[in-house]
């Protein structure tokens, strides 16, 4: 059965896996590509824009030089007015300014606009001169046209397109995963209390002839306990994926009940103990699955501690106002930092022999049928680890 499901697990987590880095490749080559081709295409426009302007450039050096009355110069006045989209400012001997095309002069500080313009224009391209025939000089600046500028910002508005749709589809398949783990997660657990059921009622049966038999042996009382004990857990597995009903209780002694069963089986250099100054703290829980939190915290310290001594310390406070805190605190090999939300993940698990499920479902337990949090609150390597667990009052 754990072969089993370690098979679902890794198979789950491997196409996860899988299509998280094929969304990052895609994303990659989309933005490569998108990046490439427009730089490349901007800078073939911006060459052809430039050399319109020197078109331009010669056309007003010739009209200037010209002789109106013999030349025909339309042709030139012609290349001049096909320029509706570069701005360009024309400036002469001491920055007078000759021409101005495809800008909106503000009807005060004008020359500051033009002197702005010049310096934001000499950035963008390089200025062209005019020789005059009298040894006059005329500088043409111009930018680029509306159109390369809105091509240089196309690679951005259509990788924020690419990025809400990647993240929007990221979002569908992560939702289509949890919800198909919390398919794997709840169908084991239920076929899980199935199977125990049949073994764990002829144990019961047998349990009770050895009773008959052997009325004041304390191994059969305690084999009893303990096979009671897998009827509550057989009942744990089989209320996963439905939603439990929740009772007034005292979350101190329901804490000790727990306590007091792992500390009969776990070793005696690990003791546990429970620091309190409530005298009550009622709360609304499921007792058998808020014991199973309890326990498998518990459980999850001792194996962390290994055969070393060590202990085990649940701290019970009050958070506010309106919530108790359960501090449980090891001192066991701790647990990574990058490791604190991976914990909880279905399926994560260091041991060599688990279903890697215990955090995973008391996580589950915690928030989803309590309405509390469960969190590593610290934790460092070969020192320690210590659980939060906030619960709502009653």
């Amino acid at each position: 059965m754990t072969n089993f499901f370690h098979n679902i697990r890794n198979l789950v987590f491997e196409r996860w896996a899988f299509m998280r880095y094929l969304y990052i490749i895609i994303f990659g080559i989309i933005a490569f590509v998108s990046l490439y081709f427009t730089n490349k295409l901007v800078k073939a426009l911006e060459k052809e824009e430039r050399e319109k302007v020197e078109i331009w450039a010669g056309a007003v050096e010739q009209l200037i030089t010209a002789d109106t009355e013999k030349d025909d110069v339309s042709f030139l006045v012609d290349i001049l007015s096909k320029n509706e989209s570069i701005p360009i400012i024309m400036l002469g001997k001491d920055n007078q300014l000759y021409d101005c095309r495809n800008i909106t002069l503000p009807e005060q500080n004008t020359e500051a606009f033009i002197a702005k313009k010049v310096e934001d224009f000499k950035l963008r391209n390089t200025p062209i001169q005019i020789h005059l025939s009298d040894g006059e000089t005329q500088t043409i600046y111009y930018d680029n046209s509306i159109y390369v500028n809105m091509l240089e910002y196309y690679p951005i508005a259509q990788l924020l397109i690419i990025i809400v749709y990647l993240i929007t589809a990221y979002c569908a398949f992560r939702y289509i995963f949890v919800g198909t783990q919390d398919k794997i997660w709840v169908g084991l657990s239920k076929e899980t209390a199935h199977q125990l059921g049949t073994p764990i009622s002829s144990l019961m049966a047998w349990t009770e002839i050895l009773q008959d038999t052997y009325p004041n042996n304390d191994f059969v009382v305690e084999m009893k306990k303990d096979i009671n004990r897998l009827e509550i857990i057989a009942s744990r597995f089989s209320k996963i994926g439905s939603e439990p009903t929740v009772d007034p209780v005292d979350l101190i002694s329901t804490i000790e009940s727990s306590v007091d069963y792992m500390r009969k089986r776990i070793s005696k250099r690990i003791p546990i103990t429970i620091y309190t100054e409530l005298k009550s703290a009622q709360t609304r829980l499921n007792v058998p699955l808020f014991a199973w939190v309890i326990e498998n915290l518990c459980k999850n310290a001792v194996d962390s501690i290994g055969g070393a001594e060590g202990k085990i310390d649940i701290t019970l406070d009050e958070k506010d106002e309106k919530n108790y805190r359960i501090l449980i605190s090891d001192t066991g090999k701790g647990i990574p930092k990058s490791k604190f939300k991976t914990v909880f993940h279905p399926g994560y698990t260091t041991k060599k022999r688990g279903w890697g499920l215990g955090l995973s479902l008391a996580k589950r337990i915690i928030e989803t049928y309590h309405k509390g949090k469960i969190f590593v609150s610290s934790s460092e390597l070969n020192k320690g680890t210590t659980f939060c667990i906030f619960l709502p009052k009653l």
